[in-house]
């Protein structure tokens, strides 16, 4: 995997350099020592955002923020690869800060914050606020192509162990760059029941530039009913649509929800296969820049690969959907 270093200028503070305090006349101070060399720097507030920094730090400090309701407490991490192991921290509610010592000598760190929900109409997660080196580091921007994937809950990892280091996105950051429009209970409706809506989503996949687009939303309009196959179908099929207009040189992959234990007809007697159907025929429409991915297949995990809830991913199975996804867009 190629990776540049970007070097920022100290104007943009970001990282800012915070060398020795202006010295005192070593005449009138001469017990004064210099202030030790600490880099600064913030992450994005997308669901498990990431920074990938080259460093000879020592230690790393990190300001942790987490809104997300007591009862998903379980799901609340954050990951730090330090080049000799990956570290996942569960985080208190609230704010907190981390301190994680590192090998010594130069070497290669990447800092994941955690996954989001929604609850009571406000998207809630695991966001890291700051982090400080204690020691000269670059910040590295990687040179591959970059993945936008929109999804739900199973996207940002699911029942997986530690949602920042073993969800299957982030198992995908070895090949390519990859962010996420997600969060838990995300459906398709909360972002194209209307016009505005739907260009309010577009212009966030937009901002990242992607290279390639995963579309792995649907399961939750379905297990929620939020509205019949039908309707979905038309407004996925418009947001494709809108998508490619704002992006026109992205290539779109439409993946259909996986199996689940349960897939018995919702109020509208709509079965999840409804909605997969509705999917395919969306893109299928669209070849010349959508593939469709038929998410119940065998190279997808199978209802027996699932947690006790029978809609969930694993650590294991989450590492199957990403093999899965990897395999797709590398052809």
């Amino acid at each position: 995997m190629l990776h540049r270093i970007q070097r920022v200028h100290l104007a943009l503070l970001l990282p800012v350099l915070l060398s020795a305090c202006d010295r005192q006349d070593e005449a009138l101070s001469p017990a004064l020592s210099p202030t030790p060399v600490q880099a600064v720097f913030q992450l994005d507030t997308s669901a498990l955002s990431y920074g990938i920094f080259e460093t000879d730090a020592s230690s790393v400090t990190v300001e942790v923020s987490n809104t997300i309701p007591a009862v998903f407490s379980a799901f609340a991490d954050i990951s730090i690869d330090d080049g000799s192991t990956i570290t996942a921290y569960k985080v208190k509610s609230g704010e907190s800060t981390i301190v994680h010592s590192m090998p010594p000598g130069e070497k290669r760190v990447t800092l994941t914050s955690g996954a989001q929900t929604k609850s009571d109409d406000e998207i809630t997660g695991v966001f890291i606020n700051r982090i400080v080196f204690n020691g000269e580091t670059q910040q590295i921007k990687q040179d591959n192509q970059r993945i936008a994937v929109y999804g739900d809950s199973i996207t940002v990892g699911g029942n997986v162990d530690n949602l920042s280091a073993e969800a299957w996105p982030v198992l995908l950051r070895k090949y390519f760059s990859v962010v996420l429009e997600a969060y838990s209970y995300r459906s398709l409706q909360d972002d194209a029941s209307t016009p505005e809506k739907r260009a309010e989503l577009v212009s966030r996949i937009s901002a990242w530039e992607p290279d390639f687009i995963w579309l792995a939303i649907g399961a939750n309009d379905y297990s929620f009913e939020k509205w019949p196959s039908q309707e979905f179908g038309q407004a996925y099929a418009g947001t494709l649509d809108a998508i490619h207009s704002s992006i026109p040189q992205a290539l779109l992959f439409a993946q259909s929800p996986i199996l689940q234990v349960n897939e018995t007809p919702n109020s509208f007697g709509s079965n999840l296969e409804s909605y997969r159907q509705q999917i395919a025929a969306a893109c299928l429409a669209r070849t010349a820049w959508c593939t469709f991915v038929d998410g119940t297949s065998a190279a997808f995990p199978q209802p027996y690969e699932l947690d006790k809830d029978g809609v969930h991913l694993t650590t294991k199975s989450s590492a199957k959907y990403a093999e899965a996804v990897l395999n797709i867009i590398s052809k």
